[in-house]
């Protein structure tokens, strides 16, 4: 349960770090 939270709240962060880089790079590209 433990193991899975931990790489879903890691998941999680890299996708919105991603798309909250690529939102303030390139906007009209998302």
């Amino acid at each position: 349960m433990t193991k899975t939270k931990q790489t879903f709240i890691f998941g999680f962060a890299l996708f919105a770090g991603f798309f909250g880089a690529g939102n303030l790079i390139l906007p009209p590209m998302l």
